[in-house]
Order: C-alpha cells, then sequence, then structure tokens
C-alpha cells in the first residue's frame, strides 16, 4: 500500500515538473488528497503489528481515525525514517546537533530519537534553532521504566511504558519523541505562531483543531504535539483526515511553510 501512494506521489510531482511549473502547496495539497483518498482502505491491523485495536478503519476511506495518542500506532512510532538505518555515529551527531544528550538510554533509544530529529532536520534543511537544548552541556532526555512522557523545562522525561510489551515500547516510538520534543518547540516560540496561524476568529479554540487522534483535543498545546507528530511521522493523515478535514490540511499548510524545506514532506506522503 504504501508503494502504491509513494508511486502515485512521485508521478503526480513528476507531472507538474514535466509542464515547467513548480508544485505549489495548493497543488500538492489537493493532488496528494485525491490520490490519497483514490487508495482505499487502509487495514493496519492485517498490514503489520499493531497494538490498538480500538482504531476505527471502517468506512473512513484511508483514514485511521486514531483514538489514542499516535505514539501508539504502527505508521507514526516507525516514523519516516528507519531507526535501524542510523547508526550509533549519526545517532551521536544528531542529537548534539539540537544540544540535546539522553540520561538511561539503550542504544535502540538514541537511535529511534536521532530517527525524529533526522527526519525534522530534513524537513527544516539542517539544525531546528526553536527546537534546540538550551541547557549548556546538552538538554538531558531521561528514559525511565515507568508510564507517562512530559516536558519539563529543564529536561524531557520518556516513560517507556513498563505495563506493555513488544510493540508498544514507548522509547521505541519515533513519534513519542517527536511528541515531546514538540513541546520544547511549542514553549519556545512555536506555540503563538501555530495558534495564530489555525485561529478562525478573534482567538485561537478548539473549533480550529485538526483531529489526527482523540488524544489531540487534550489541550491546545497537546494539538500542536501531535500534529507536529503526524506532519513528521505519518503527514498523510493530515491530508485525509475525515473528522476535521479543513483544520488538518491548514496544519498541513502550516508546517509546509514554517519549516525551511517543508516540501520535503512529499517524501514520506
Amino acid at each position: 500500500m504504501k508503494r502504491i501512494i509513494s508511486l502515485f506521489i512521485f508521478i503526480i510531482v513528476n507531472h507538474l515538473y514535466a509542464n515547467d511549473l513548480n508544485p505549489s502547496l495548493n497543488d500538492v495539497v489537493v493532488e496528494s488528497t485525491e490520490v490519497l483518498s483514490s487508495v482505499g482502505s487502509v487495514n493496519q491491523v492485517n498490514s503489520e503489528p499493531f497494538c490498538c485495536p480500538e482504531v476505527l478503519t471502517e468506512n473512513y476511506g484511508s483514514d485511521p481515525r486514531y483514538i489514542y495518542s499516535l505514539k501508539n500506532y504502527p505508521t507514526p512510532r516507525k516514523g519516516c525514517i528507519a531507526e535501524s538505518s542510523i547508526s550509533t555515529e549519526e545517532a551521536d551527531e544528531l542529537i548534539r546537533s539540537q544540544n540535546f544528550r539522553t540520561e538511561n538510554a539503550t542504544q535502540k533509544e538514541r537511535r529511534v530519537l536521532a530517527a525524529a530529529i533526522k527526519r525534522v532536520q530534513q524537513l527544516n534543511g539542517g539544525v531546528l534553532e526553536v527546537g534546540k537544548g538550551k541547557i549548556p552541556g546538552g538538554f538531558p532526555w531521561q528514559y525511565r521504566d515507568s508510564n507517562g512522557s512530559v516536558q519539563y523545562h529543564d529536561h524531557i522525561e520518556i516513560g517507556r511504558n513498563i505495563a506493555a510489551k513488544g510493540e508498544n515500547h514507548h522509547g521505541h516510538s519515533v513519534a513519542q519523541q517527536l511528541h515531546e520534543w514538540a513541546h520544547l518547540i511549542g514553549n519556545q516560540g512555536a506555540y503563538p505562531q501555530f495558534q495564530a496561524f489555525m485561529k478562525s476568529g478573534s482567538e485561537y479554540s478548539d473549533k480550529d483543531y485538526c483531529m489526527v487522534s482523540n488524544y489531540a483535543d487534550n489541550t491546545t498545546g497537546e494539538q500542536f504535539a501531535e500534529v507536529f507528530a503526524a506532519f513528521a511521522s505519518e503527514p498523510r493523515i493530515l491530508l485525509n483526515n475525515s473528522r476535521t478535514p479543513e483544520n488538518c490540511k491548514k496544519v498541513f499548510r502550516f508546517f509546509w511553510q514554517w519549516f525551511n524545506k517543508g516540501e520535503q514532506v512529499q517524501t514520506c506522503l
């Protein structure tokens, strides 16, 4: 299924260039949405290991309608860059580049964090300055055998979700790293930028939310963290969303413009 989608997107983009046209943001949003809609239902239960059977997939095209946070589901967990493709040395370099350091992390957890960083840097064309740690010696990412993850002013804590087994290990979820990093990014300046872009009235409210998951309507901060994770780990769910389609397409446009190389999102559609 992913190969079919990638092939269609490749054909679309090359068709636009073949006609000496630069693919505009609106073109890509419209064309990508049409292609994704034509592919049909994506049955994640049968295609890959699945952790959360409560996801509703029937009658919603290719919108998986995630109930829980994206960190729990196979596609955003894997992200756009395979953790296995990143060496120990590259992981070290990527983590340092954002002025981060890890505490009590396994090598795999460091590679997963690095995969999240690498994808964001692809979208940005380099280091994301608003996402750099501000603590001398590196902003700590602490990995713990506990439940729940949180971003504090002086560190990020990743709870591995010790009650779960196998695929639902949150230290191995790219979307989980992106989600907590997004809180840091938001608190360092991105929250007001996002809300100013998204608001439909005089004030930003839950009417402006993009429901990529049910967790996305928890608070304004969780909304930003979930859609940031979506754009960097499974961007197509912003284009095929059936609950708040216009808001989610608007989110897609925001991040396309916000990142210096936002058009690179096409490599993961």
